[in-house]
């Protein structure tokens, strides 16, 4: 799928299309293709990452895996809402009244052991869950399974969790916010933003609509069987005689009491509301992500252009006339040029994420019709001139939270925009809703700064003048600001009060400026905050003696803890669940003689497991192994220098993960092609432990298997995050899979998936108390 034209969202095409008119076209056009050609931005478009209507897949590099548009754990997910606390993804509480626990039980068994006889559904010898899951995806329909690259897959999966691309503490470590590596940076960003180009891929967005609407039928068949059950069990419980006058008022009255306890049965609109509530989370919080990141390496942009005077060389004359300027000009040094090509990147991309991180949620069933997903934002033009009417006729006046560039625009041109800005269902629609109105705000933002300094006798800058061109920038910029402002609204600022009544922001709200830290909120906290988790770490090498061990647990250990607490990288709630988990270290090598054979290690772990009489540890799917390398990455770390083409991040202490549950000698199935060369374990760099691993297993989106493709192409083989195009290019990697190589059908292409039915099916039966 190509993306949306960008036209003209660079820095010289926006500032100097509007000052001296079609003169630029020429410049604009190659400004355009040497910022495609550089790759830091989505204008490429995703059509070499989706083998759509494609029987096969021949593009070099590329890694393929099916795609199940609606991830088999957000069922879970929504069972847990729906028999918990009925808090919606984002911290709202649900307005709805939750079925009882028994009632939802129900979902597992077949209908036929509860619906009525009369009932047509009783009939049915499969659970609805069976059903619900058959279309998520299966042999059974598979038609909506699409497959993907797997860097596309990774980024949609973390995403659709509300896990962000990459964690604070990485994206230091990688040193992402000095622009020496803004490529990467940029590379980052750019895939979270492809995530959404690929959710509103017309088919793709076609089919997510169909498999909710499918799994909403079920679901409302679901309820329709319960009221037949209670309907049943009311004709049951009347009197068989005919009662008196006086008596029929009494059952009347008890009839109704009886009646009003036990309020209609409401899954299917629960099921519309949690989605609503989940896929709002997904834009906001990926939006807020990419945002914060752009905000931050704009401003270094900016500090470092006004900073800089120009300096030719390499025969640039600073008397060399500017193409198309009227007159002639100053010409502008490579430093320039290089600030201003990573401005023009960054402001694309901010443009891409403002109009193409939503998910229309047009036809969805029991969803408010014309609104987007949150329920705020129009999605039609009548319900979008209705709320700019609305505003105007309000205030005038720019709200506090309004940055000072957009607020001197508000004061002096109050909403009565020409063109107006709404959440189209088409994302090329809404991209030239969104230019258009940037457009229109930037001529008027620029035309009256040149009117205002020309009145005040302002003498006019040079083109190349520092002053001038971030001037500029920041006309683009609150242009933008405002643009965005009227197209997803103001950021939603809620907070939530938790157990311990402390407030934290809502999930998905960043700051919009400045650090990234300040209390954000992970999903998956949320999720793991009420349990308390164990990891098991074993001893695999005993060569080192007691010291060297201990210095090594020490060091690991305040690794570990140094999760979430660095300034910058501080993550609401990383206290209280570091104070919930802990690492249970196993030393057995001379009572069991396993030295460091990770599958007899395995088999202790196992067997450690079946022993009833021991608390088994909460991430019973994977355990850690200190083996020799692990050890001598903290005592004796290997110098970056030693392969000079790791990039920083890239190297670092490690530890090794292994899944329990990977059996060597099973035979090759259909995941081996979305994970070649997976044997069950995998490096990872350990400050990966709490931003990746663990939010992979307690959202149950990303195990190690899912991890491993982005460790295979290290050349060390560990993970260390998304990988994009600036590593692999310096790895001397084409890409994640090998050329020429086929799409696995995955998990999701054979029969309904047994480990997630289970999965959906336990989460139903914990509503029930014990």
């Amino acid at each position: 799928m190509a993306a949306p034209p960008f036209d003209p969202q660079d820095f010289f095409g926006a500032l100097y299309q509007a000052a001296f008119g079609d003169m630029m076209s020429g410049v604009t056009a190659q400004l355009q293709q040497n910022g495609k050609a550089r790759g830091n931005t989505p204008s490429a478009g995703i059509d070499n990452k989706l083998a759509a209507n494609s029987p096969t897949y021949h593009v070099p590099g590329v890694l393929w895996i099916v795609d199940r548009l609606i991830e088999p754990q957000t069922v879970a997910h929504f069972l847990q809402f729906a028999c918990g606390t009925g808090d919606l993804p984002g911290g709202r509480r649900s307005a709805l009244q939750r079925p009882a626990s028994e009632d939802l039980l129900l979902i597992n068994a077949p209908p036929s052991t509860w619906v009525p006889a009369s009932h047509p559904f009783s009939a049915r010898t499969k659970p609805f869950m069976y059903d619900v899951m058959t279309r998520v995806g299966s042999i059974e329909d598979g038609g909506r399974l699409q497959p993907i690259s797997k860097d596309l897959h990774f980024l949609k999966s973390r995403a659709w969790e509300g896990v962000v691309p990459l964690a604070d503490r990485a994206w230091r470590e990688r040193g992402l916010d000095d622009l020496a590596n803004f490529s990467q940076a940029c590379q980052v960003i750019t895939g979270a933003t492809e995530v959404f180009l690929y959710l509103n891929h017309d088919w793709v967005k076609n089919a997510l609509r169909t498999t909710y609407n499918l799994i909403y039928d079920h679901l409302l068949e679901f309820d329709q069987a319960l009221e037949a059950k209670r309907a049943a069990e009311t004709a049951a419980a009347a009197p068989a005689e005919e009662a008196s006058a006086e008596d029929k008022d009494k059952d009347a009255t008890t009839t109704t009491t009886t009646t009003t306890s036990a309020p209609p049965a409401q899954v299917a609109a629960l099921w519309a509301e949690y989605m609503a509530a989940h896929l709002a989370y997904t834009e906001r919080r990926a939006h807020a992500w990419v945002t914060s990141r752009i905000d931050r390496l704009a401003d270094r942009v900016l500090r470092d252009m006004r900073a800089h005077q120009p300096v030719f060389s390499g025969g640039m004359d600073p008397q060399t006339p500017f193409p198309g300027l009227p007159g002639g000009g100053n010409g502008y040094d490579d430093a320039q040029w290089r600030l201003t090509n990573m401005w023009q990147d960054l402001m694309e991309n901010q443009a891409y994420a403002d109009f193409a991180m939503f998910i229309p949620v047009e036809g969805y069933k029991g969803m408010r019709e014309g609104y987007s997903a949150s329920g705020r934002r129009p999605a039609t033009e009548a319900l979008a001139r209705e709320q700019a009417a609305a505003r105007q006729s309000s205030s005038s006046s720019p709200s506090s939270s309004t940055p000072p560039e957009a607020a001197a625009w508000e004061r002096q041109e109050p909403q009565r925009p020409n063109q107006l800005v709404w959440v189209h269902p088409d994302l090329h629609a809404r991209g030239k809703l969104y230019h258009d109105r940037r457009r229109e705000v930037q001529t008027r933002i620029i035309v009256r700064a040149t009117f205002t300094d020309a009145v005040a006798g302002r003498p006019r800058l040079a083109p190349n003048n520092p002053e001038n061109l971030a001037a500029g920038c920041e006309q683009q910029r609150a242009a933008i600001i405002q643009t965005r402002r009227e197209l997803r609204g103001e950021e939603e600022e809620e907070e939530e009060k938790d157990s311990n009544n402390d407030t934290a922001p809502a999930e998905g709200v960043l700051p919009s400026t400045g650090g990234s830290g300040g209390g954000k909120k992970e999903s998956w906290i949320t999720e793991a905050r009420q349990a308390e988790y164990e990891i098991v770490v074993y001893r695999g090498y005993h060569e080192h003696d007691d010291d060297a061990w201990n210095t090594f647990v020490e060091a690991f250990e305040a690794d570990a803890d140094d999760w979430g607490r660095t300034a910058g990288d501080e993550v609401w709630g990383a206290d209280e669940f570091r104070g919930k988990t802990s690492f249970s270290w196993r030393n057995v090598a001379d009572e069991y003689e396993l030295g460091g054979d990770v599958e007899a290690i395995k088999a202790h772990f196992r067997e450690e497991l079946k022993d009833e009489t021991a608390p088994a540890p909460a991430f019973s799917n994977f355990f850690l192994v200190a083996d020799k390398a692990s050890i001598e990455s903290y005592l004796n770390p290997t110098p970056a220098t030693a392969t000079p083409q790791l990039l920083p991040g890239d190297t670092g202490a490690f530890i090794l993960a292994v899944d329990a549950h990977f059996d060597p000698w099973a035979p090759t199935d259909e995941r081996t092609e979305e994970s070649p060369g997976y044997a069950g374990a995998m490096r990872l760099r350990s400050s990966m432990i709490w931003d990746d691993l663990v939010p992979g297993y307690i959202m149950q989106n990303q195990l190690i298997e899912d991890l491993w493709p982005m460790a295979r192409v290290h050349p060390r083989e560990m993970y260390t995050g998304p990988v994009v195009k600036a590593q692999l290019q310096a790895w001397g990697q084409i890409g994640l899979g090998l050329a020429g190589g086929g799409a696995g059908r995955g998990a999701g292409a054979g029969s309904v998936d047994d480990a997630d039915l289970a999965r959906a099916m336990n989460e139903a039966e914990r509503c029930v108390p014990s």
